[in-house]
């Protein structure tokens, strides 16, 4: 099981559910231009985790939080 945040730092975080007491996140993704605004996860794949960024951003993000990396970038223009 993962958790994830994300914030005004423009970073999401991706936290394993399972170690004991880390203080560290699993993965720690910075490609958002803008604040974190919105997270999900997929109800129909596992790991696979879709953010918003704020209105500097403009991007809607797709990731694959099994193997640590962005598979996809959506521009929104808004």
């Amino acid at each position: 099981m993962q958790l994830a945040s994300g914030g005004n730092d423009n970073k999401l975080l991706v936290w394993s559910a399972h170690a004991q007491s880390s203080t560290e996140p699993l993965w720690k993704f910075q490609s958002h231009k803008a604040a974190v605004k919105a997270l999900a996860w997929s109800p129909h794949q596992k790991g696979l985790l879709v953010s918003g960024g704020g209105t500097q951003d403009r991007c809607i993000r797709f990731w694959d939080t099994i193997r640590g990396y962005e598979t996809q970038c959506v521009q929104t223009d808004s």
